[in-house]
């Protein structure tokens, strides 16, 4: 007759092995959940909802959606609902901004000095003697006006673009629940497969079938 979990739970060996087992299953539990939160957070950037605004070329204020843009953002560039932007230029961002710039400007941006750039916009707006035209023209040339001290640092009190987030728990819900789903059925089927090759069963009685004299 094949034996019941109440006969195999007075075995020491078999305790021993659902301790373990029980163990690495709260651990592979906090294990994901921790990695889960450490690497996605609980809100990220919604980028068919989050806004990319345009300010070049000079009076533009194009918008449209990070996802219509093509453009994928870290929400860690956002500080509450405020885009941290100099810090996004000096986060080695470069290919991230030429492909912004291309998006606003419809102009190929691939061999600009997009710093250099950030100063002659900065200094465009105060002095608007500048054509929207030259300034295209000195990004296609790859030349900057002589109106600023090279060597000084952008102010950065003027953007070319900015970025309105807005946040979503939808991709944190997603993992959470795919993710510990994933884990409980792996654990279920380990316990259901050592239960057929110790008992013989993968649903085994708890208690022996009453047997009558």
């Amino acid at each position: 007759m094949k034996k019941t979990l109440d006969e195999m739970n007075e075995r020491m060996w078999y305790r021993l092995v659902k301790v373990l087992f029980a163990i690495s299953f709260i651990l592979s539990f906090i294990s994901y959940n921790t990695l889960l939160i450490a690497d996605i957070g609980y809100k990220n950037l919604d980028k068919n909802h989050s806004t990319l605004t345009c300010h070049l070329p000079i009076g533009n204020t194009e918008k449209m959606s990070l996802a219509e843009a093509g453009l994928d953002i870290s929400k860690y560039y956002f500080e509450g609902a405020v885009f941290s932007y100099q810090e996004f230029f000096e986060g080695y961002n470069d290919y991230k901004i030429r492909n912004i710039l291309e998006v606003c400007t419809g102009k190929d941006t691939g061999s600009i000095d997009i710093v250099s750039l950030q100063k002659e916009f900065e200094v465009r707006q105060k002095y608007t003697e500048m054509s929207n035209e030259e300034l295209l023209s000195s990004m296609s040339e790859d030349e900057t006006v002589s109106t600023y001290e090279p060597s000084e640092p952008p102010e950065w009190n003027y953007r070319m673009f900015d970025i309105q987030p807005e946040f979503s728990y939808s991709q944190f819900l997603l993992y959470f629940f795919a993710g510990n789903i994933v884990i409980v059925l792996f654990f279920e089927a380990m316990r259901r497969i050592f239960y057929y090759v110790v008992l013989g069963s993968i649903l085994p009685r708890k208690q022996k079938p009453y047997e009558s004299d």
